[in-house]
């Protein structure tokens, strides 16, 4: 997976966080952290969970979830 556009802070933060095999690693990681860096990375996780759903929805022919919003909508 390739993350674009990370400052080097957010690069090592994101380096850090591969290390972590498990949760409780990362949790653990997390904790130890400033205020700061837990939003960073906070962040970066969210970017990497989104990344991995990208792949999952490249494959999709249909996305009931948006067809039924958008019926929603018309309904309105």
């Amino acid at each position: 997976m390739i993350v674009d556009g990370l400052n080097p802070h957010q690069a090592r933060l994101l380096d850090m966080m591969w290390t972590c095999e498990k949760p409780s690693e990362l949790y653990a990681l997390r904790k130890s952290l400033s205020e700061h860096d837990r939003r960073e990375l906070d962040v970066l996780v969210e970017l990497v969970m989104l990344e991995t759903q990208d792949d999952d929805v490249k494959k999709m022919k249909r996305f009931p979830i948006v067809e039924n919003l958008i019926k929603k909508i018309k309904n309105v």
